[in-house]
């Protein structure tokens, strides 16, 4: 998700930016390696961090790149220097979790699309974990479903949401997303 989704506004922003993994990342990541950091000498671990940095300061900085001026012209420096600075705030479990979170959400949404019900049990669970997403990105005390509302309804307006969503869960994903939305929020 780009700087647009990062800011507890009323309009939304593109994610796939943050799906990009700068090269080694994956290794320093994997669930593997986990177990082999306890071996690594402080010198190595360092390194892994440094890694770990790059990745959040590549993502940031090609958030900025493709949507910066957008973004900075829609909410404000302020807006999207807190943003950047939350993602860049973002301990290595939580770039994971945010990583498998949003890996999560495109599964529900293809589970939640095959019950065909927008507002039923899944699409609920869907609309959830949408929220914790936002409240990742956003941060503490910035969430209000008004914002959540306003960002759903950019998903249907930008192109760049439907070809995320719709190439992670099919056509009409975009759709069903901002329905389940608008259900759970209402």
């Amino acid at each position: 998700m780009s700087a647009l989704h990062a800011k507890p506004l009323r309009h939304a922003r593109p994610h796939n930016v943050f799906r990009k993994r700068s090269e080694g990342m994956d290794e320093a990541s994997g669930d593997g390696v986990r177990h082999k950091e306890a071996a690594l000498t402080p010198e190595e671990r360092n390194e892994g961090m440094g890694k770990y940095e790059a990745l959040k300061r590549n993502a940031i900085e090609e958030n900025e790149r493709m949507y910066g001026r957008e973004a900075r012209a829609r909410y404000g420096d302020d807006a999207v220097d807190a943003a950047n600075e939350r993602l860049a705030s973002l301990s290595r479990d939580e770039w994971d979790e945010r990583d498998r979170l949003e890996q999560a959400i495109k599964d529900q949404l293809r589970a939640a699309m095959a019950t065909g019900d927008p507002a039923g049990d899944a699409a609920r669970e869907l609309a959830q974990m949408h929220e914790s997403w936002i409240r990742l990105h956003w941060g503490e005390g910035h969430y209000s479903r008004e914002a959540h509302c306003g960002l759903a309804q950019m998903y249907l307006a930008d192109e760049r949401f439907r070809v995320y969503y719709d190439t992670a869960a099919g056509e009409g994903a975009t759709e069903f997303l901002v329905a389940a939305l608008e259900s759970y929020l209402a």
